[in-house]
């Protein structure tokens, strides 16, 4: 039996041709399907909108980086953990593999309740020391984002340089430096600001009193009886008194106070102070709580005739 090559060839070819390719169709989507930042805050994707919402428990930073799950063969930009600025209206662009384009906004809620401030106890302080408050509630404990201002009765507003930010169980507490210059004395109203909030306190609660009077020590001199010396320091009109120790006996003798200014203060011997060794200086003012507080300075000096 003879086979017809020719025609098994022309069948086979035939059947070749009939055959179609199949060819899928480039991937439509171009959804966002989730955004993730910290593994633990996801936004809420909806309409082309992404919500995130921030916990106050956390600290707000200035920039994320995202982890972003798209459609199926799809792209988006910025990409999926490239870092971006924290704020709103920060736009993503999906792509989807056949070219159409969505776009994403993200949106950010904070969610931070308002700072509450007990301001019903007065709060004394006084030039170049600490303030401290307490009872504060709902104030982020990071000095980048916190921040407070004294408010004087004439609307001058000074910000205090905040050196201890903490959270104490059931409360914030703040300290803040009072500069030694550039405030009066007087009661102040507080202000704070702390991430997206701020209050005020609606009476002056905080006293600013003078500062505490220091002596400057030197070294040790010798001085004539009804000689004079100017020793310096700060705060130093607040004196009240200045006494020296007798060395031999440890009793304190006055000094006769000529003059003070805010940086010094100049004494007179008296022509009965006793001769001999002086080996530290006491001074007196008036403190915060109105009462008499002292000051000892191991400065030592010596009276001849």
């Amino acid at each position: 039996m003879r086979f017809n090559y020719t025609l098994i060839i022309a069948f086979i070819l035939f059947i070749c041709a009939c055959k179609k390719e199949t060819v899928n169709a480039p991937y439509p989507y171009n959804e966002i399907t989730s955004f993730t930042v910290n593994d633990h805050l996801e936004g809420a994707i909806n309409d082309g909108n992404i919500i995130l919402y921030w916990p106050s428990s956390e600290v707000l930073p200035d920039s994320i980086s995202p982890v972003i799950s798209v459609s199926e063969n799809a792209t988006v930009s910025p990409a999926s953990g490239q870092k971006i600025a924290l704020k709103d209206s920060v736009i993503y662009i999906v792509t989807s593999q056949s070219g159409s384009v969505a776009k994403y906004v993200l949106h950010l809620n904070i969610n931070q309740p308002d700072i509450l401030l007990n301001e019903n106890a007065d709060v004394l302080s006084s030039l170049g020391s600490t303030l401290d408050l307490g009872n504060l509630y709902n104030v982020i404990t990071d000095t980048a984002k916190t921040s407070i201002y004294l408010i004087s009765k004439t609307g001058v507003i000074t910000r205090l340089s905040i050196n201890g930010l903490g959270y104490g169980g059931y409360a914030n507490w703040l300290q803040a430096n009072v500069p030694e210059e550039g405030v009066d004395t007087g009661w102040y109203k507080i202000k704070i600001n702390s991430g997206i909030r701020s209050i005020t306190s609606n009476r002056y609660f905080v006293y600013v009193a003078p500062g505490v009077p220091e002596l400057i020590l030197t070294d040790a001199f010798t001085l004539k009886r009804g000689d004079t010396h100017t020793f310096p320091g700060k705060f130093l009109p607040e004196l009240t008194f200045i006494r020296a120790r007798y060395a031999p006996e440890f009793t304190y003798y006055n000094l006769e106070i000529v003059s003070r200014t805010p940086n010094g203060v100049t004494v007179r011997i008296p022509g009965t102070y006793p001769l001999g060794s002086y080996s530290k200086l006491q001074i007196s003012y008036v403190g915060t709580d109105g009462y008499d507080s002292y000051v000892d300075i191991p400065q030592s000096f010596t009276v001849t005739e």
